[in-house]
């Protein structure tokens, strides 16, 4: 979704063309039609510069949510143009959208440079940015030193541009960590509460167990990868020296796959 306004200045300046109250050769049908051939001339120059500004902004939020592997995201963008754009002249090359300032992510209220190099002209505008993602939620107190599990913890979809802790999207894996404080039920699970915890770790001897309907066999091996429960890991087998792909079961041990 996405809208386009003009700061109040050039709000002011579009109402004075156009003279209130008058009669004559503006009444009637004839004052209706010059008047869309006035509002027509005095945007349309805007209008072109707002089109790729919005495409910008939506680049600049596509990149920013692939450096967050951020699954499947809603957006609504509103941009505010200066009204001086209007009195610019046409930019003989490919206007320039630059944000104002890259440490920050380009969510809630974002500054935009806009500039031509020929002839050389430069302006400021804006954009509010929103984006609703799926972001995990205690589903109820969560204990200190608790390890998550899939009946403690739900997904719900928010608004998320402004939220100043790192949160966990529908991509991410919240189960089988461990809280290091108290969480609230109904409240955003944060980075900082969880940390990982690893039943195989990287450099660790561990125990790879084969099984393939009532055979099983075990053997030792190398973790070359930590491993929460369930996750796929590398490890290489001690006798062979094989690499081969497993999934932690348990505290030291790996399941090979087939």
């Amino acid at each position: 979704m996405v809208y386009l306004f003009f700061d109040q200045k050039g709000k002011a300046e579009a109402e004075e063309v156009f003279p209130q109250g008058k009669r004559g050769f503006y009444s009637g049908g004839r004052f209706f039609f010059l008047f869309l051939l006035l509002l027509t001339a005095l945007f349309t120059s805007v209008f072109a510069r707002a089109e790729p500004f919005v495409q910008q902004v939506k680049n600049d939020l596509a990149a920013y949510a692939g450096q967050m592997a951020w699954p499947k995201y809603r957006e609504e963008i509103i941009t505010w143009l200066p009204g001086k754009g209007k009195q610019l002249p046409e930019c003989g090359q490919e206007v320039s959208f630059e944000l104002a300032n890259h440490s920050r992510p380009p969510l809630g209220r974002v500054h935009y440079v806009i500039s031509c190099a020929s002839p050389k002209w430069q302006v400021r505008a804006q954009a509010k940015v929103k984006v609703w993602l799926d972001v995990w939620h205690a589903r109820n107190d969560i204990a200190v030193d608790q390890v998550i599990t899939a009946a403690d913890v739900y997904l719900k979809n928010i608004e998320i541009s402004r939220l100043n802790r790192e949160f966990f999207t529908a991509g991410q894996k919240v189960v089988n960590k461990r809280s290091v404080r108290r969480i609230r039920g109904g409240k955003i699970i944060n980075a900082g509460q969880l940390q990982n915890v690893y039943l195989v770790k990287k450099g660790e001897e561990v125990l790879i167990r084969a099984q393939q309907g009532n055979f099983v066999a075990t053997m030792k091996g190398t973790a070359l990868e930590n491993g929460m429960l369930g996750e796929k890991i590398r490890i290489e087998n001690a006798s062979s020296k094989k690499v081969i792909q497993g999934r932690v079961a348990g505290q030291g041990i790996v399941e090979t796959l087939f």
